[in-house]
């Protein structure tokens, strides 16, 4: 049950009270009736409209769509809270607000099916068809456990209540939407989450099949639950009810406990989430769009390196401490070694089962990774085992081989002043709003440490909803991949180590009459570099978009796109949704002309009418390097002139702890 829903994170002996109980209770069963004691953990997160608390299923747009006929199963264990009294006497509720415990369904928009309370708290199942609702005769009450089923089995709709059914009604084929996800406890409205349950929440479980009479009346018996043949057909089970609502960060992830986590399909993990504005990204459904979004399709375990990198997040101005920054140039490469060797070794773990006599690129494969356990040892290996392997943003690195040495580690200070100036600017030009996100765009972005660092330099400045447009042509290959097992725009991206062999697997290299020796190495060379480039930047990316999904208050919408070009189409289609109000350019060496011909390029087309740019660059005929703040038509409208002064992450305070001799 991975380890009891992430509780794993617990140590000795409240790890052992844990254990202890969960087997007195024979795992599976019935919550007790207890007094409400919010807070206290006893019960899960408390879900309430005031805390805009809700839960977000990643990766269920698709997974979860049950357009037409088909059938499905929800299924929900819940404690409703006591409505609360008006000044005017009215509970809250009766105004016609209801209250939804299962959503995937966009006002206005788009949707498939709801399960909640009405006004009155009489539980309902929604359709997109007549008669769209199912309403049970009377109300549930208030503060105890209840059980709410709804099935259709491709003809009729129906309703248990406390395993008991209530209602049912005939129903044809409704509505398909495989684009807005799945929710616990609230709804997508037009701009807004809305319709948020009031209460705790056990346990949530989907059926692709219409369970019978009989296995509802069974659905949360201790040992019933987990029988073979009711979890035939089940795609998904969330226990709110194990939750910590302790966590020192205020992230909650609950593992979706049935989730095969192969590869083939996103695993839908649950994540806690708070905000309550959304801004629907809409360009990603029309046709032409060159656009990817990239969405959270996993959720992995959080250890206690994570924890650690969220405490260098909590203190401003540290940012060169991640990754690599604060390391000696020797040491850094050796992290990069020993960070290549991991991706081998993941890439030959993954393929194991993967036999291929006559794949040379396998076999090259095998012959590099046996090289490198070699080569990869000392201080810089260890430090990555115990350090960077496990560090959520270890893949986030800066060095690329002299650039490091030349601009990005010898000059630290410089770049965390031009990565102010962006928050400056964006606070001053766009303080944070509810009318719409923040769009930051950027080129050059591979290696994602300037775009992770503007992110929560912008958070910790108040902005809860940011709009990340990430241009180069290195996406390409892993865009292409994932848009073969996706099939959309939407792109659910998912560790390395959930990924099928068919992903990850180097191109097959074989040989044929006329391939020289030598051809055919260098085809086996390009392949299995290909293969590692993919697992770098697919742990990258994951890691980047995991990190800022799971901050319950903040909404982050990261799109990709492989050329500037493709960047300034989209621009054209859907100007309101991804034309820039910032263009940040920091990432690039000095006097690279062309890489800043490529942002001015960039940033004349696809900046808004008062939009920026910021660069970081040495500029002809100069010297030193400079932070402009250029409009549109690249007029500078303020500028920084940097001295030529020493830096290095080991003067004073620079020096980071983790990496110190």
């Amino acid at each position: 049950e991975q380890q009891f829903h992430g509780s794993f994170l617990l140590e000795g002996t409240p790890l052992l009270n844990r254990w202890r109980g969960w087997l007195a209770t024979g795992g599976e069963a019935l919550p007790k009736t207890v007094q409400i004691a919010s807070g206290e953990g006893n019960k899960g997160p408390l879900f309430s409209k005031a805390a805009s608390m809700h839960l977000y299923i990643s990766g269920s747009a698709s997974v979860l769509s049950f357009g037409g006929t088909a059938a499905f199963t929800l299924a929900v264990q819940f404690w409703p809270q006591q409505q609360q009294q008006q000044p005017n006497g009215q509970s809250a509720g009766s105004s016609g607000e209801s209250s939804v415990l299962i959503s995937k369904y966009h006002a206005g928009l788009r949707g498939e099916y709801r399960l909640g309370l009405d006004a009155q708290m009489r539980p309902f199942f929604h359709r997109e068809v007549e008669p769209w609702d199912l309403v049970a005769p009377s109300p549930v009450s208030a503060d105890e456990w209840h059980e709410l089923c709804a099935t259709y089995d491709g003809a009729t709709m129906r309703l248990y209540v406390d395993r008991k059914l209530v209602a049912s009604a005939k129903s044809a084929a409704q509505f398909t939407d495989q684009v807005t996800p799945v929710l616990i406890g609230a709804q997508y409205g037009s701009h807004v989450l809305e319709d948020f349950y009031e209460g705790y929440i056990s346990e949530v479980r989907i059926w692709d099949r219409a369970i019978s009479a009989e296995e509802a009346a069974q659905l949360f018996f201790s040992k019933a639950a987990t029988s073979p043949a009711l979890r035939r057909g089940m795609l998904g089970r969330w226990r709110p009810i194990d939750g910590r609502t302790d966590e020192p960060d205020g992230r909650i992830t609950l593992f979706n406990s049935i989730a095969a986590r192969s590869g083939t399909q996103s695993c839908m993990d649950a994540v806690l989430k708070r905000h309550r504005v959304t801004h629907p990204l809409e360009i990603t459904l029309r046709a032409g769009v060159r656009a990817v979004l990239v969405e959270l399709g996993a959720v992995t375990p959080h250890p206690v390196q994570w924890r650690r990198a969220i405490d260098m997040v909590s203190h401003h101005d540290v940012y060169k401490h991640y990754c690599y920054l604060g390391t000696s140039v020797a040491l850094q490469k050796s992290l990069l070694q020993a960070l290549d060797l991991h991706a081998h070794e993941l890439l030959s773990q993954q393929l194991q089962r993967v036999h291929d006599q006559n794949d040379h690129a396998l076999k090259r494969l095998n012959v590099e990774l046996r090289q490198k356990r070699l080569d990869v040892r000392g201080r810089g290996s260890q430090l990555f085992r115990d350090w960077f392997f496990h560090n959520p943003i270890s893949f986030l690195r800066e060095c690329d081989g002299d650039r490091c040495e030349f601009w990005r580690f010898r000059y630290p200070g410089r770049r965390e002043k031009a990565m102010q100036v962006v928050v400056d600017q964006a606070r001053t030009r766009f303080p944070p709003s509810k009318e719409g996100p923040l769009i930051i765009s950027s080129f050059g972005s591979g290696l994602l440490y300037q775009e992770f660092c503007h992110v929560c330099k912008l958070i910790q400045a108040g902005y809860r909803h940011l709009r990340l447009v990430l241009v180069d042509n290195a996406y390409t290959p892993w865009k292409q991949k994932y848009l073969a097992r996706d099939g959309c725009c939407r792109i659910y991206c998912q560790p390395s180590t959930e990924l099928s062999a068919d992903i990850l697997r180097p191109a097959p290299a074989y040989s044929a009459p006329g391939t020289t020796k030598e051809t055919l190495e260098n085809t086996a060379n390009m392949s299995v570099n290909n293969a590692i480039s993919f697992v770098m930047y697919n742990e990258a990316l994951f890691q980047f978009v995991q990190w800022f999904a799971t901050i319950p208050d903040v909404d982050v919408q990261v799109l990709l796109y492989d050329s500037v070009d493709a960047y300034i189409a989209d621009c054209h289609l859907s100007p309101h949704e991804v034309m820039g109000h910032i263009c940040s350019a920091i990432d690039y060496k000095d006097n690279d002309k062309l890489l800043e011909d490529f942002v001015n390029h960039m940033s004349t087309n696809t900046l808004r009418e008062d939009g920026v740019c910021i660069k970081l660059v040495t500029r002809t005929g100069e010297h030193l390097p400079g932070i402009y703040v250029e409009d549109r038509q690249r007029r500078v409208l303020h500028s920084i002139q940097l001295p030529n002064e020493h830096e290095s992450h080991f003067d004073g305070a620079l020096q980071c702890h983790v990496c110190e001799p």
